[in-house]
């Protein structure tokens, strides 16, 4: 995952108007179904942080 995409997914977010257990719910979705690029996503937000 890129900063672009991390970017994108903030201005979704924003845009939909999610609160934190919306978005959390949405990532859990994502990490059942794709956990092989979860891994990545949480590995790059983790180095970023």
């Amino acid at each position: 995952m890129t900063n672009e995409q991390v970017e994108i997914d903030r201005l979704v977010y924003r845009m939909y108007n999610l609160n934190e257990d919306d978005i959390r719910e949405v990532e859990d979705w994502f990490f059942r179904y794709y956990p092989k690029p979860a891994r990545v996503i949480e590995e790059k937000r983790k180095a970023n942080n």
